[in-house]
């Protein structure tokens, strides 16, 4: 199985982690994609094309496009799953792009916080939120067991969650002739999420 570790990449101690996390998650026999390793730098990418004389323009268009659609097959093609990493107060809008693409693929994703800060009010934006439904860790090693169970079964508490929740955003539209009001939505959300005991 091929992982795709969607993860914010910039500074000293953001790969130092990307390496631990890709460093756990090999040593667990998976592969994986990590994109400050397995990808060109992107300004790397413009200076070698600028030495063989591509104008500006043309060489950060083709090193973005590249660069893009390489990642863009990482995600969606080669790799079985994503492990995104939510640390920071707002997350790496990269990583949230890789994992959005997972996701609407049908792909397995698992995601990694250790990090408290959030936006709103402790839990993040409900788009991201959609994103963490189905398997979410915060510490490294618990990644690779957290790999495992996407694969042994789809029915994990928050897959199930998320496919109730994706049930009532179908039920639960909008249209030029009716508004569903709150009370008709809270109705939809008590029909499928039994309270718990």
């Amino acid at each position: 199985m091929r992982v795709f570790i969607a993860s914010p990449g910039y500074s000293i101690a953001e790969k130092k982690l990307n390496l631990e996390i890709d460093s756990v998650i090999k040593g667990a026999g998976f592969s994986t994609f990590l994109l400050e390793r397995d990808c060109p730098e992107y300004g790397l990418l413009v200076a070698e094309l600028r030495k063989r004389e591509y104008a500006p323009d043309q060489a950060r268009d083709i090193a973005s496009s590249v660069i893009g659609f390489l990642i863009y097959r990482q995600c969606y093609i080669e790799c079985d799953v994503t492990v995104l990493n939510l640390n920071g107060r707002v997350p790496d809008e990269g990583s949230i792009i890789a994992a959005g693409i997972s996701f609407a693929s049908g792909k397995h994703l698992v995601t990694y916080c250790d990090d408290s800060r959030r936006l709103f009010y402790g839990i993040h934006h409900p788009l991201i939120t959609v994103l963490t439904l189905s398997e979410m860790v915060n510490r490294i090693e618990e990644i690779p067991p957290a790999l495992r169970r996407c694969f042994e079964s789809d029915q994990t508490s928050r897959t199930r969650i998320g496919k109730m929740a994706a049930d009532i955003s179908v039920q639960y539209h909008f249209s030029d002739q009716h508004q569903p009001s709150l009370s008709e939505f809270l109705d939809l959300i008590e029909r499928r999420f039994p309270r718990q005991e």
